[in-house]
């Protein structure tokens, strides 16, 4: 049940749903990212990631202080992503992965609780 680049898949929804299971399996949560359609209006490929993947914006923030965001830090930089591009069969082809995911002490971070 690893993920394997030329893995194929019927639809974006099975793909999603390995993905999911996946993640579940490794230890982390998964979210639909980006994806960019064709011409005509078909999904050409879609990226989901970790859902701890990026970092605030750097605008919400100055020095070590969350400027009008009460909000507890959640996202911790994660890497673990799988893109998956439109194959001629008319499916799905794993074609980029990555397995690192978050650090374990960042999910239990607690130094930005708001006060």
């Amino acid at each position: 049940m690893t993920p394997r680049l030329g893995m194929h898949f019927d639809d974006l929804d099975e793909a999603y749903n390995f993905y999911n299971a996946y993640g579940k399996l490794a230890g982390f949560s998964i979210r639909k990212e980006s994806s960019n359609r064709g011409k005509d209006g078909e999904v050409v490929w879609k990226r989901f990631v970790c859902s701890k993947e990026g970092k605030t914006d750097e605008k919400h923030w100055i020095g070590k202080e969350l400027v009008q965001r009460r909000r507890m830090e959640t996202r911790f930089d994660c890497k673990a992503k799988l893109q998956v591009k439109l194959d001629k069969s008319g499916g799905y082809v794993l074609n980029d992965y990555n397995a690192k995911k978050v650090p374990s002490f960042a999910v239990f971070s607690t130094s930005r609780l708001p006060s």
